[in-house]
């Protein structure tokens, strides 16, 4: 059981005030399961978060299920699903997250950052914002079942361009055929410290790495990083400011001479 005495010590440790609050939020959630045996979900956690808040349950034992709506997506959430609803997962969570597809009415060309843009001028709190997927101009995102109806009236515009918007069911095969675009390739790489890939995927001096991620450009996982020695891990997920994002990949083999080939995937 979570009291709070034990909760307050445990969040003392984290010196972070955002991180801090996030997992306190956590916490509550898995409280309120435990006192009223009763279904609880968070909202869309990034791979950060969901670090913290795997690390935070495990220390008050609390039994949990992480969901999301495919592996593709980096987005996740967290159930806290009673004994009397074991088995029925899939279903709690179609009923609380929702993909909404947004179809541009023109022919006009739209990226990425402008559909984002739409979604997120709307000041909507981002743990209720999954995954923003866009496909042959088309867009689909992921948010909680008590934001559909905003979302439905309010985006009408992406950029200058007038928009149809419509629910679709998560376990659709439309949904199902989404994935990532990735480019992959194996680099060669003298070890998994992350000034040294980045160097390699970017074609960028280590000096130019160095002063990239001393200024705050880099996040290993969504969260800042300023260091250029951190190692990296398989499935670690890099974002470079200016420069792209990839996925670690498996180790491929050692070279005679003691580099790394590793596989790395590379959002298009």
């Amino acid at each position: 059981m979570i009291d709070k005495v034990s909760k307050r010590k445990y969040l003392e440790r984290i010196q972070n005030k955002d991180e801090k609050f996030f997992v306190a939020s956590v916490l509550d959630k898995a409280s309120k399961f435990e006192r009223e045996n009763s279904f609880e979900i968070t909202g869309f956690m990034d791979l950060n978060e969901l670090k913290l808040a795997r690390e935070a349950l495990g220390h008050f034992n609390i039994s949990y299920i992480v969901k999301g709506v495919n592996d593709e997506l980096d987005k996740k959430n967290i159930l806290f699903i009673p004994d009397y609803m074991e088995g029925v997962e899939d279903s709690v969570y179609s009923d609380n997250v929702v993909c909404i597809k947004i179809i541009p009415e023109s022919k006009d060309k739209l990226a990425h950052r402008d559909f984002m843009g739409a979604i997120y001028n709307l000041s909507v709190e981002r743990e209720y914002l999954g995954d923003i997927i866009v496909k042959d101009n088309i867009a689909y995102f992921f948010t909680m079942k008590s934001f559909e109806k905003y979302f439905i009236e309010n985006i009408v515009y992406v950029g200058k361009s007038p928009v149809e918007t419509k629910v679709i069911d998560i376990y659709s095969q439309e949904i199902e055929s989404l994935s990532q675009n990735y480019k992959e390739k194996d680099y060669i790489v003298p070890s998994m410290r992350v000034d040294a890939i980045l160097s390699e995927v970017y074609a960028l001096s280590r000096s130019q790495t160095k002063d990239k991620i001393e200024k705050g450009h880099l996040f290993i996982n969504d969260k800042e990083q300023y260091f250029p020695s951190t190692l990296l891990e398989c499935g670690d997920v890099v974002s470079f400011r200016q420069c792209g994002k990839f996925k670690v990949g498996e180790k491929v083999r050692t070279t005679k001479s003691g580099n790394i080939v590793l596989h790395i995937k590379q959002y298009a």
